[in-house]
């Protein structure tokens, strides 16, 4: 499992939720109106010059009510006379100028991408050249900009979608069982919210909500996009990813002497990997914006939970990447995973152990890389670490 938020709707933007109406000629009035009201706000993306907004996105499990388990964010501007389309996310960076889509990304370093899309931006086009807008976080409204059929696009074109209205007035979109609602300005019909629900990789009910606000490009992340210099452009997303991360990230390193890097601990000591030559080490490199990462960190505890029981001296840091203090202790704190050891490192840590992206674990015996594992298996991770370090603590 690698750095995904749950698939079947975040991928597909497969939306459901149909409201349930005694009366047939009532509900047909509603989808009417329901089908108005989305093509009102298909109307208004459509007639925007240019547009630039942040996107907060929350995914929130539900624990007897909705409760905040990730947080991101991403900023979009668009020029519909230039077709050109600039998006920020703290994972990746991308825009698309003159028919050509150019991508960097996290998760395959040193590596950019530079592909033709063929024609008018398009939203098929977009997934085609660069599938994480479509598995990795789902953007209702670049649907809305960019596909040629909005409606079809929300609907993975899997089962036909019927707009409705709630009875707040916001549009439920009706396809496949699973339910969004898009609620837009009603001065300007552009979204101010967008909620789906859905059921979680792990089978728990889970909710994306993302929450629009108008911004300033040159206040947001939206300066000109750069290639450096000393990245390798290919033009293909197979050749991108491929390139750069090979068939399986981190295998190098597996019987490599561990790196001698520094960490910080969240009093502001430092953490010397050297320092612990002699003890058996498990690093999880984590995000608070990784989905996967929050899913696989009780795991990560019970495998804790596990040494500690049997008395194996197994030292288990979170290695929360490149991200703040106060972000990092809301995580810790909101998720109940204040047993765990957390360590900050800026980024430099994780690429000298191979990683490419996350969640990407490295396990550490006898001075010498063991085990290095981009992504995990739900329900397995725990067994999987205890596999990799026993031969070490028996």
């Amino acid at each position: 499992m690698t750095h995904r938020l749950p698939s079947r709707w975040f991928s597909r933007f497969a939306l459901a939720g149909a409201i349930g109406l005694a009366s047939p000629g009532l509900a047909d009035t509603m989808t009417d109106n329901g089908q108005a009201a989305f093509d009102g706000i298909v109307a208004a993306y459509r007639a925007a010059d240019d547009l630039a907004y942040r996107a907060d996105v929350a995914l929130q499990a539900d624990e007897g009510r909705w409760t905040t388990v990730n947080a991101t964010h991403y900023d979009v501007a668009w020029d519909a006379d230039g077709q050109r389309l600039r998006i920020a996310h703290p994972a990746f960076d991308l825009q698309v100028q003159d028919g050509v889509l150019e991508a960097t990304a996290d998760s395959v370093p040193g590596v950019a991408l530079r592909a033709p899309l063929g024609g008018p931006t398009s939203w098929d086009a977009l997934v085609q050249a660069f599938p994480p807008l479509a598995s990795m976080l789902p953007m209702p409204e670049l649907v809305l900009l960019t596909a040629e059929e909005p409606l079809d696009a929300f609907a993975g074109q899997a089962a036909p979608a019927e707009p409705t209205l709630d009875d707040d007035g916001g549009v439920v979109i009706v396809s496949d069982g699973q339910p969004v609602t898009l609620t837009s300005d009603p001065a300007t019909g552009l979204l101010t919210r967008a909620v789906g629900e859905a059921t979680g990789p792990m089978g728990q009910p889970v909710r994306l909500e993302h929450q629009y606000t108008e911004i300033d490009p040159a206040d947001a992340g939206l300066e000109p996009f750069v290639i450096g210099d000393d990245a390798r452009v290919v033009d293909d997303f197979m050749a991108y990813v491929g390139a750069a991360r090979g068939p399986e990230p981190g295998a190098a390193m597996v019987g490599q002497p561990a790196p001698d890097v520094t960490f910080t601990d969240m009093d502001g000591n430092t953490v010397r990997l050297a320092d612990m030559a002699d003890k058996v080490v498990v690093l999880d490199f984590w995000t608070t914006w990784c989905g996967p990462c929050i899913i696989g960190m009780p795991e990560l505890i019970d495998f804790q939970e596990w040494a500690e029981a049997e008395g194996k001296e197994v030292a288990v840091f979170a290695v929360n990447v490149a991200e703040s203090e106060p972000q990092i202790e809301a995580a810790v704190q909101q998720n109940g995973w204040e047993s765990l050891s957390v360590l900050r490192d800026d980024g430099r840590a994780h690429l000298a152990m191979g990683g490419q992206g996350f969640p990407y674990s490295v396990v550490i015996a006898d001075g010498e890389i063991v085990k290095a594992q981009m992504g995990f298996i739900p329900g397995r991770y725990t067994d999987s670490l205890i596999k990799a370090v026993g031969p070490y603590v028996d």
